[in-house]
């Protein structure tokens, strides 16, 4: 699961609101006053720090005349203190609620924004959504951008990339086919090297997210960053999440401290903690060998192999906190005659019972004695034709209509709730410790064949929804 986050700076600030968006006037050296930037920023009147338009008007226009509301949310295990924000249309019902967390130990902030229709008709067009829509004013000329490649399956996946930002200059990132980190990367640094500050930026959305930067001068920075395609009305009761966002602000000479400060942050409030303890990768072992092809670890592996793979790793004395069984172990995955692999049986989520014939909790139970983790490769988003979930349940899968590849639609609340239940199940009944999960399709045509008219966008907004219930369930 890939979540991510925006935003301004420092205690001796001065905020001020322009017509189109936050303006942050950064000053001094101190750390930010994260409690007084929230305090100010959700003001009563004051335009926040996202935008969108509603039957459209720019919500700069009208939000500051919307009924107001604040309020303290629960903690969670996160930490961090949390105020709901809202702002309610009088005449439509439409509520826009915005969950802002800080934390005054790491000088960040973070916001999601939720639209629920809470009238009795539709609603007009909800559109061009800005999770972040904030302008930073640094005290001193001179700004630079600090990026990344996304992944392009090659040596320069990830690498990172530099921009020096003078007035009129702009950036562009957007992932491509869905995927959050294809070609592009939601994190990025904008740093005021006179200035010796910056602000890390974090942008959550496990599908089509699109950042846009300017620079209206050589110390002030523009950024608008959301939701790409979302252009829908909702009807009434519907509720929807977009993107979040996380602004983790600082104070150095190296922009690297920035980096490291939001990595710290990450690790703190939002990483997994296992027995108090951050959750950390084991060292795995797979059950790998070198036959060739079609009869290799994808196809063949059996129980009988698999034990004795694990008897062979004990004699030559091979440690490793956890063995990985990876795709393949499914039924027809061994169906040579007929063309079939792991790739394009995937959907047929039972064990393959003439290799498997006690299930894999016969080769759980052995890993376990071996005091190791046992984890297993699914692929549960994407359905191939004619498998098991594909003649099973046809109403749930989305088609880009020219591909043997489905897309079950984890925006259907019967489909999420069903693929949760079952792998969750599956985890339990087989002794599976560790839960991996591999997606190989792009879904953003998926996604957008399925749009019905009127509501561009939903398909996206409701899978990545139904995804986030899915792995939540999975946590639980």
């Amino acid at each position: 699961m890939k979540k991510t986050w925006l935003i301004g700076l420092l205690s001796a600030c001065a905020f001020v609101l322009s017509a189109s968006a936050q303006t942050v006037s950064v000053q001094g050296k101190n750390k930010t006053d994260v409690a007084k930037w929230v305090a100010t920023h959700f003001a009563k009147g004051k335009v926040p720090p996202f935008s969108f338009t509603y039957g459209g008007a720019p919500s700069q226009g009208f939000i500051g005349k919307w009924k107001y509301a604040q309020a303290p949310l629960p903690a969670t295990d996160q930490g961090g203190e949390r105020v709901r924000f809202t702002y309610t249309d009088p005449k439509t019902g439409l509520e826009v609620a915005c969950d802002v967390t800080y934390f005054t130990d790491y000088d960040a902030v973070e916001w999601v924004l939720g639209f629920t229709n809470k009238g009795t008709a539709n609603t007009p067009e909800i559109a061009n959504v800005k999770d972040a829509d904030v302008k930073f004013r640094f005290p001193q000329a001179g700004l630079s951008l600090h990026y990344a490649n996304g992944s392009t399956s090659s040596r320069a996946d990830f690498a990172p990339k530099d921009k020096d930002m003078h007035k009129g200059d702009t950036v562009e990132m957007r992932p491509k086919g869905g995927r959050s980190s294809n070609h592009a990367m939601p994190f990025f640094n904008v740093e005021s090297p006179a200035s010796r500050q910056g602000v890390m930026v974090g942008i959550g959305w496990t599908g089509t997210w699109r950042a846009y930067l300017a620079a209206a001068s050589d110390s002030e920075l523009s950024l608008k960053s959301g939701v790409d395609a979302l252009q829908s009305y909702l009807t009434p009761g519907e509720h929807i999440r977009t993107g979040s966002t996380v602004l983790c602000f600082w104070n150095s000479d190296n922009p690297f401290d920035g980096n490291n400060k939001f990595r710290r942050l990450i690790l703190a409030h939002h990483t997994r903690k296992v027995d108090g303890r951050t959750a950390q990768y084991p060292y795995f072992i797979g059950f790998s060998w070198g036959d060739p092809r079609p009869c290799n670890e994808y196809s063949c592996l059996t129980a009988k192999m698999a034990l004795a793979l694990l008897e062979r790793q004990h004699m030559f004395g091979l440690k490793a906190e956890a063995s990985w069984l990876d795709a393949g172990w499914y039924t027809g995955a061994d169906d040579f005659a007929n063309n079939k692999t792991w790739f394009n049986t995937v959907g047929n989520w039972t064990v393959n019972k003439e290799h498997f014939p006690n299930g894999l909790k016969e080769v759980a139970d052995a890993v376990h004695q071996m005091g190791r983790q046992f984890m297993v490769w699914f692929e549960p988003e994407r359905v191939y034709r004619d498998t098991q979930w594909h003649r099973q349940f046809p109403q749930w899968l989305l088609s880009n209509g020219n591909s043997n590849n489905f897309l079950m639609d984890m925006g259907n609340p019967e489909a999420c709730r069903y693929v949760s239940q079952f792998i969750g199940d599956f985890i339990e009944a087989n002794g599976i410790d560790i839960y991996r999960q591999d997606y190989n399709i792009d879904p953003d045509v998926y996604w957008q064949q399925a749009d019905k008219p009127g509501r561009k966008g939903m398909t996206e907004v409701k899978y990545i929804m139904g995804l986030y219930q899915f792995w939540d369930y999975l946590l639980e």
